[in-house]
């Protein structure tokens, strides 16, 4: 997990899981500071695809949003995240499932 900051401000934290260097993809998530009201997550996606395409040199991000998420939704495709599919999945804070939109962004995107 790393802090994004921009001009001494905490815009909000970018993280990478299940990051699998043979297949070049890992899994992505970004948390916005909501105390932070110049925050935008627009500055943590450009973060998010530097540390993948050039540090990282992987070939795919996957963001996995809660399908109620119509923000997140909304926020992926506008960032040109592509809709893969649908499936649900195990959360264990509340032992139930939980529908979830999966989005692809591929290097060649760019």
């Amino acid at each position: 997990m790393s802090l994004v900051i921009k001009n001494d401000n905490i815009i909000g934290t970018i993280y990478f899981n299940n990051i699998n260097f043979f297949n070049k993809k890992a899994f992505i998530g970004i948390y916005k500071n909501p105390f932070n009201t110049m925050s935008r997550g627009k500055d943590l996606i450009y973060s998010i695809k530097k540390v993948a395409f050039e540090y990282l040199e992987l070939n795919q991000i996957v963001a996995e949003v809660l399908s109620k998420n119509i923000n997140a939704i909304e926020f992926y495709k506008k960032h040109g995240f592509i809709y893969l599919s649908s499936e649900k999945k195990y959360n264990k804070f509340y032992n139930g499932y939980d529908d979830i939109e999966i989005f692809v962004f591929n290097k060649e995107f760019l």
